[in-house]
């Protein structure tokens, strides 16, 4: 059962148990008289020959198919009116009560449900059940199996309607009052939700039981497509309270002052695993990585000043997956928070987005893990964990997703989760990616690796840098490291350094084994030794 998300079909509601919690149940009405005439009509146009050819479906007796086209109306209404009558109050409450109690239960649960509609105003109810259902809006929807047009299809033959009596309208009335007192209560009940969604459309974030009171969207001024296509989605989504962030650029006043402080960490170490020399991708905190830091902080401390209580920060590349809707309506409710012992007035910080995976693919019923997992592109957290978060932050040490979603997040006073299945994936890394990372190129097109070719990221270290100029004596202070057992190349780059007069400058170096193009950025040098000869005795030599 797990392995599906949509179930479609005539049910009584209490076979619905087999399907696990958390689930959406959505239901249509009809106006009674006109079902149950309908019923009758659409019944007796199947042809003799069809329902003997299907001796299981028609096993039961009296089944009204067989009853409909042995009955004319009259008859038919006083043997099977009253069963057909009550059809909608009877799939909607337990057969053990009395049929007043029905009809209550009836109301009950569909109010309760996530959704229903009156197919006697299809265009609205379609509107607000797709809403739900988080899929979009069809431009038409067809009209299948009109009894007009019955006829021409393979299993149905032409019939004539009877004129309707007043016996049989007596008898009609009389069946349908089960459902009439349903159907009227629905009616009701639809115009009020249908006028309150005008008023206020319906979010995803007002029909959570636990509200999302701000959305906050982080976008670099200069990328107008991300922007556009970020509102588009959280607008198509049903997040209406949302804010754009500008965010900060690697050449933004403040980046810089921050980037030159000791408030960032510097290399050596590795940042990430404070090693000297390691094989980490990335070892050095850059400029964008601040500026994204910097951004983050923007939010964190603007969370801070509001007095709303839950807050949705999602970056401007992510996209929602079809589940998402139900997998949020799931997992960001009492009833979930109180089985996991999730406490409001706690930290707390859920992350709900990240690179695209088969975690995304699981059709698995939603939950709650305490996994670690990077999810900057999109998290859920509480007033409480945004201010966790800024009194946390001594020095920055970390990316801002490690910092928030591994090592704060790994704290006694945070409660931590992640939803899963994965509800939202960003477009900038994986298998997914159409738009360019702000931070690291990923090469998804040619101008993204050309910009991957000059992107630096990782530091090498080295223990020695000799410099000088020609004829200077650079080898012959190789050769004495060697004899201290430096690797330390002359004009290549050792294992512990290189001897070079070429490298004192950054330029294109006429000859030597080593990456010539930003030298001075891409190695670390803990010593660096200047070697001068005097040039009376260089020049000649």
């Amino acid at each position: 059962m797990n392995r599906f998300c949509f179930f479609s079909g005539h049910f009584h509601i209490d076979t619905l148990s087999v399907v696990a919690d958390p689930k959406q149940i959505i239901t249509m009405l009809r106006e009674p008289r006109s079902r149950l005439l309908s019923d009758y009509y659409f019944a007796r146009a199947h042809k003799w020959s069809y329902i003997y050819s299907e001796p299981k479906r028609f096993s039961i007796a009296p089944h009204p198919f067989d009853e409909a086209k042995s009955l004319n109306l009259l008859p038919f209404l006083q043997k099977m009116g009253s069963e057909l009558g009550s059809c909608m109050v009877r799939n909607l409450s337990s057969n053990n009560l009395s049929l007043d109690d029905r009809i209550a239960q009836a109301k009950e649960n569909l109010s309760a449900f996530a959704a229903f509609g009156l197919l006697e105003r299809m265009s609205e109810s379609i509107e607000i059940i797709f809403s739900i259902l988080r899929l979009p809006v069809p431009e038409a929807v067809p009209t299948l199996l009109e009894r007009r047009t019955l006829a021409e299809l393979e299993y149905f033959e032409k019939v004539e309607e009877e004129e309707l009596t007043a016996e049989i309208e007596d008898i009609l009335e009389k069946s349908i009052q089960p459902d009439k007192l349903l159907y009227d209560y629905a009616a009701q009940l639809f115009s009020s939700r249908l006028k309150q969604n005008l008023d206020s459309p319906l979010t995803v974030s007002t029909s959570l039981s636990l509200p999302i009171d701000k959305t906050y969207i982080i976008n670099l001024p200069s990328e107008d497509s991300r922007r556009e296509h970020i509102i588009q989605e959280v607008e198509r989504f049903g997040l209406r309270n949302y804010e754009v962030i500008e965010a900060l650029t690697p050449d933004s006043p403040l980046v810089k002052e921050l980037f030159e402080s000791d408030m960032v960490l510097k290399f050596p170490p590795c940042f990430r695993c404070k090693k000297n020399r390691c094989a980490c991708d990335n070892n050095i905190l850059i400029p964008p990585q601040i500026a994204n830091w910097c951004s983050y902080l923007t939010v964190l401390k603007t969370i801070l000043k509001s007095d709303d209580k839950f807050f949705l920060v999602c970056e401007d590349d992510i996209a929602f997956t079809d589940r998402a809707q139900s997998i949020f309506q799931a997992l960001l409710s009492h009833k979930t928070f109180e089985q996991y012992d999730i406490h409001v007035d706690k930290p707390l910080l859920i992350g709900i987005g990240k690179t695209w995976g088969s975690d995304h693919e699981r059709t698995h019923p939603p939950y709650l893990s305490h996994e670690i997992a990077m999810c900057n592109p999109c998290f859920f957290l509480n007033r409480e964990m945004a201010e966790l978060l800024v009194q946390s932050l001594k020095r920055i040490e970390y990316t801002s997703d490690t910092f928030i979603h591994e090592i704060v997040a790994s704290t006694a006073e945070c409660q931590n989760f992640i939803m899963k299945p994965s509800p939202v994936y960003d477009l900038s890394t994986g298998p997914k990616a159409k738009f360019h990372s702000t931070i690291h190129p990923k090469g998804i097109d040619e101008s993204d690796r050309v910009r991957e070719k000059e992107h630096i990221k990782r530091v090498e270290y080295k223990e020695f840098l000799c410099i000088g100029h020609p004829r200077c004596g650079t080898g012959f202070i190789s050769e004495v490291l060697k004899a201290m057992r430096y690797e330390v190349g002359h004009e290549y780059m050792g294992y512990n350094g290189i001897s070079s007069w070429m490298v004192a400058v950054d330029d294109v170096y006429p000859y030597g084994n080593f990456q010539s193009d930003a030298f001075s950025a891409r190695y670390y040098f803990e010593h660096i030794i200047h070697v001068i000869r005097n040039p009376w005795d260089a020049i000649p030599s």
